[in-house]
């Protein structure tokens, strides 16, 4: 006999009325919870609870606090079309795993309390009202955040957050202050907003492109002591204060065009750490990585120790006897790769290899090589691609007199590499250079590595020839804890 489906639980007070206070506090529901439609004369507190499953609060009106600190939702949560005239809405601490959305919200409280809660999933509050303050101090945006076309009508806090996805608020009014102290923008940020009081991004890290395109602010912003590892696109914005840019650091060639400034910045305090960026074109912009993620910098070894039977690590044995299926496989899908694939599957090694680069700060004829690990999946044949992932395991120069080999970035984790790639600074797919190389160019650089290696196997040729180019790299890891 076939077992019953397992029942599903529902927790239905949807259209419920009530007139005095509504406690839910901590409950516990291992199914789905609805309260959409609802009308809560006074507060409604439902702080410390567990949802597993959907819950639904769109459409309920709450003339008191709405309180939810410290509860988590294990699936989509819809506060769509929230109404809540109280003092506050509170959701500090709380942890949302799957898609949530305050969009159309009508938050006419004093102040709506964000702070320390955790969005595993998208976060939208698109064409929301916010009458009083919004706190989302020290929060975790996982997935995409959209507060575009928002009405702030109080000053926002987001000070010490970290958004791991892109951000919008393009479209939005804040009639107060936006405060983006020590925030981590991972990728993309589309500010485009307008602040009617004053901005402050100081400390802040822009590890993407961001646009600041037709935003406006009114009181004074400050970037002091921000990075910017992708351009900056400021193209028609309006700062109608003074703007601070003390210690800022612009990896990428900020774009001013047609920026309108009531007093403008002194650039001259300002960082430029990779000058091959500042020589771009506009239209061709890169992201590099803060030189903080690079590792071992400034490592060194004797060149001699990578001559006369070197000694390589026992975990990376294998490295050095490249299988001869796999490097022609290899050479198949990087010629094949679809580019959107390669991006996302390179994005962040090769980041960090164009800030590499410019940290060894020598010319390329002095021998420097970049050396890239690939993770190797099914290699029975059933999978569609063999590649499962690519890093940059090391970046080095050999000093002019052959006499010692410099790394400026040298990966702890060397050993979860499959297959070695190295790839000389010189190579001719580079139009200006790997430290402002495009993922097309790596791209071509490394086919060309990896035909010729293929090609090498096929021909049975002398191990010392194959590995050269990364036979420092696993040397290095020997010694870089002597």
């Amino acid at each position: 006999m076939e077992a019953l489906p397992k029942s599903r639980l529902l927790a239905d007070f949807a259209d419920i009325d009530v007139g005095g206070i509504a406690s839910y506090r901590e409950i516990d529901v291992d199914g789905e919870l609805r309260f959409s439609n609802g009308r809560f004369d006074d507060q409604f507190d439902i702080s410390g609870s567990t949802v597993s499953e959907t819950a639904a609060f769109q459409h309920t009106t709450i003339a008191g606090d709405f309180v939810a600190a410290d509860a988590r939702f294990g699936d989509e949560v819809d506060f769509e079309d929230l109404q809540c005239t109280g003092d506050r809405v509170d959701v500090r601490n709380c942890v949302f795993e799957a898609y949530t959305s305050f969009s159309l919200a009508r938050l006419d409280v004093t102040e709506f309390l964000l702070n320390e809660a955790t969005f595993e999933d998208e976060a939208w509050f698109v064409h929301g009202r916010f009458s009083g303050s919004v706190d989302a101090t020290s929060s975790r945006f996982a997935g995409q955040a959209h507060f575009r076309d928002a009405d702030f009508e109080g000053s926002v806090s987001i000070v010490g957050s970290h958004f791991e996805d892109q951000v919008f608020l393009h479209g939005s009014t804040i009639d107060g202050d936006l405060d983006a102290r020590g925030v981590t923008f991972e990728k993309h940020f589309q500010f485009s907003a307008t602040v009617t009081g004053n901005a402050d991004f100081g400390e802040t890290h822009f590890d993407a492109h961001s646009t600041f395109r037709n935003g406006a602010v009114h009181g004074k912003t400050t970037f002091d002591g921000a990075s910017f590892a992708g351009s900056g696109d400021f193209t028609d914005t309006r700062f109608k204060g003074p703007v601070t840019v003390d210690g800022t650091e612009f990896y990428a060639r900020p774009d001013f065009e047609g920026t309108r400034f009531a007093v403008p910045p002194n650039l001259d305090v300002a960082v430029f750490p990779h000058a091959e960026a500042m020589n771009l074109p506009s239209d061709r912009r890169i992201v590099v990585a803060r030189s903080e993620k690079l590792e071992n910098i400034d490592h060194t070894i004797p060149f001699a120790d990578v001559q006369n039977s070197p000694a390589v690590p026992p975990a990376m044995a294998s490295l050095v006897e490249p299988e001869p299926t796999v490097a022609t496989r290899l050479t198949y899908e990087l010629k094949h790769i679809d580019a959107a694939d390669w991006y996302q599957t390179t994005r962040d090694a090769l980041e960090l290899a164009r800030t590499a680069v410019a940290e060894l700060e020598s010319s390329l004829e002095t021998n420097t090589m970049l050396v890239f690990g690939f993770s190797i999946g099914s290699r029975d044949g059933s999978a569609e691609s063999i590649l499962d992932g690519v890093s940059l395991v090391g970046v080095y120069a050999i000093s002019p007199d052959e006499d010692r080999i410099r790394f400026s970035h040298l990966s702890s984790d060397v050993d979860e590499a499959d297959h070695l790639i190295a790839i000389p600074a010189t190579d001719d797919a580079f139009e200006s250079g790997p430290s402002v190389g495009t993922h097309g160019e790596y791209c071509t650089a490394m086919l060309r590595r990896q035909a010729l290696q293929a090609s090498l196997l096929q021909q049975d040729a002398p191990q010392s020839q194959l590995i050269a180019g990364f036979l420092p790299v696993l040397v290095a890891s020997a010694r870089v804890d002597d």
